[in-house]
């Protein structure tokens, strides 16, 4: 009697272990659920109500076992949920500072007087310009504005209404230039097309 009473509790805790194995396993397939799933074994050992001594010690191990992993599991899902968290706001961060990045970069080639391209930008273009020359014999032309007299006009009336003309032609530049037209201040009151 006594055998078949430990043969009949050994295949309980057979398939006990074997549903905590293939919960476990479902939950770190789940990842989310992990501490309901871990609560529900707890539970259904609780309701297995095993009756002789040794398998109560085993029953009681198993209960541990449920409720260490259950903690374990909290804690792992609370540092997950973190993690989640943090990496959110590092990425919001990494986007505020390529916007950043980005203004910069366009200020840093952009006179800002006349917010046409300044002279990094224009020299970047020619660059560009001058390599699709090399290599596909692709032709270009470079036009360069000078503004006679202009010393005479910032000494006469003052430097804000120099401003003033330079920001005005550097805007006439670019209406009447083509869509395709680089239009840039190469500096003081040089333009180039």
């Amino acid at each position: 009697l006594d055998k078949k009473a430990v043969v009949s509790r050994i295949t309980e805790l057979d398939k006990i272990i074997e549903h905590i194995n293939l919960a476990l396993a479902h939950v770190v397939d789940c990842g989310g659920t992990n501490c309901d799933a871990i609560c529900k074994i707890r539970g259904e050992l609780d309701e297995a109500g095993l009756g002789i001594d040794s398998f109560e010690v085993i029953h009681a191990k198993l209960q541990a076992i449920a409720g260490s992993s259950e903690m374990e599991t909290r804690i792992l899902s609370d540092e997950m949920k973190q993690s989640r968290e943090d990496v959110m706001e590092l990425r919001q961060k990494v986007r505020v500072l390529e916007d950043a990045l980005r203004r910069e970069r366009k200020k840093s080639k952009t006179d800002m007087l006349t917010k046409l391209p300044n002279r990094r930008a224009i020299d970047d273009f020619l660059s560009g310009q001058e390599a699709g020359f090399k290599r596909y014999g692709d032709n270009y032309a470079v036009v360069l504005f000078d503004i006679d007299h202009f010393k005479s006009v910032n000494d006469t009336y003052g430097h804000d209404v120099g401003d003033v003309i330079l920001a005005s032609f550097g805007k006439m530049l670019r209406r009447y230039s083509r869509e395709l037209d680089f239009v840039g201040r190469w500096g003081g009151e040089e333009f180039l097309v």
